[in-house]
């Protein structure tokens, strides 16, 4: 059994033993599993709750005040001790029934380890089909037994699903160091560039201002109140004036050797951020980077690239999808 002695756990399995002096161990056991089962199923089977409840009524009249208050805090101590292992799922009961000395193979009684559990569990279940899941997985096991198997299938799903969380948590960081190192330099450039134009810094200011929920061309359209936004801002874009602009920018901040990093053309810088966000937007919006670990620090540089090249990624994809 693959058990880490908590201090709940030492609590519980001492307090089994001390009330086993007066009433037998394997009573107390039977005993505590039968009041546990019915509390449980009084709260979590409403079918059946009434017929729980009498059992239950039944029992605790056959005990003294002192003998139910052990039960009870025996209760306590197994949910405290299942808080313990939530990280860490296993056959805390099934533990506990090894360590009292209760199994008897004589009687047939076989506990399958917790490794081998989890083993199996890893090498049967379906990952592909777990990625996708969304509502109750349903699990097979026809001989459940103390239900370590389904408990090891447990232990599986919850390392699937932090392997998952580490591999977004990994690949948002990487996204995030791209964006630092890359993403809001060249943010930086073109936006300099390009607010350098009237015309641009209005249209931009409008599409700011304006109640923008999908990014489309009517929205845009609207916000920015001339259908001739689109041909105006790609005139602005390829024209000379903003290549000028954009050469004495990168001029004034880089030397010849830090400028290597960036496309000599305007346009083509454009082009080529606009494709490494759209890469960095596909693996957050498939999963692959959790937005909730990059959002915090990503989101007000992102939104501020997107309101100054919203027009031209219409321009590009008719569509902007906001992550």
């Amino acid at each position: 059994m693959l058990m880490r002695n908590s201090e709940h756990r030492k609590e519980l399995i001492s307090e089994i033993r001390s009330l086993a002096q007066s009433q037998g161990l394997n009573t107390v056991f039977t005993t505590f599993l039968e009041i546990t089962a019915n509390s449980l199923a009084a709260q979590t089977d409403p079918e059946n709750a009434e017929k729980r409840e009498q059992r239950y009524q039944e029992m605790a009249s056959t005990m003294t005040p002192e003998l139910l208050s052990s039960y009870a805090r025996m209760l306590a101590l197994l949910f405290l001790t299942v808080r313990e292992y939530r990280d860490d799922p296993c056959d805390i009961l099934g533990g506990i029934y090894h360590e009292l000395n209760l199994n008897n193979e004589w009687n047939g009684q076989y506990f399958t380890p917790d490794d081998i559990c989890r083993f199996m569990a890893q090498i049967t279940l379906p990952s592909d089909e777990l990625s996708v899941k969304d509502g109750p997985i349903t699990i097979n096991e026809p001989t459940c037994g103390s239900g370590t198997m389904v408990i090891g299938a447990i232990w599986a799903i919850y390392q699937f699903d932090k392997n998952v969380n580490r591999k977004q948590q990994e690949k948002a960081s990487e996204i995030a160091q791209d964006f630092a190192n890359n993403f809001i330099e060249r943010f930086s450039i073109i936006s300099k560039v390009l607010l350098k134009n009237n015309e641009m810094r209005k249209m931009l200011s409008k599409i700011a201002n304006g109640e923008l929920k999908s990014f489309t061309r009517i929205e845009i359209l609207d916000a920015v109140g001339d259908k001739n936004c689109f041909n105006k801002y790609s005139q602005i874009v390829k024209s000379k004036k903003t290549q000028n602009r954009y050469e004495t920018i990168l001029n004034k901040l880089y030397n010849e050797k830090e400028k290597e990093k960036f496309n000599s053309c305007f346009p083509l810088l454009v082009e080529n951020t606009l494709n490494q966000l759209e890469a960095a937007c596909i693996n957050i919006s498939s999963n692959a980077a959790g937005s909730e670990y990059i959002y915090n620090s990503l989101h007000q540089s992102f939104l501020q690239f997107v309101e100054v090249l919203s027009i031209k990624m219409i321009v590009e994809a008719g569509v902007l999808h906001v992550i």
